[in-house]
């Protein structure tokens, strides 16, 4: 594997290209991920790189009921 040609397994995005679907910056995504919203994975291939699951990121972009 070439640097910068890095692509996650099936089904999970890398933490930057997680920011990047949710047009958020990548500080929001680890805010997340330590506040427990967002699990990530490592991948053994890399021991560098953190991974989200693709389905939880789209959970992040459905609209959220209001209390109003």
């Amino acid at each position: 594997m070439l640097k910068g040609q890095y692509r996650p397994p099936a089904g999970y995005l890398t933490t930057s290209q997680a920011a990047e679907r949710l047009h958020i910056n990548p500080m929001t995504i680890r805010r997340m991920v330590k506040a427990g919203r967002l699990k990530t994975y490592a991948d053994p291939r890399n021991g560098v790189v953190r991974l989200v699951k693709i389905e939880d990121v789209e959970r992040l972009e459905e609209p959220v009921p209001t209390t109003d």
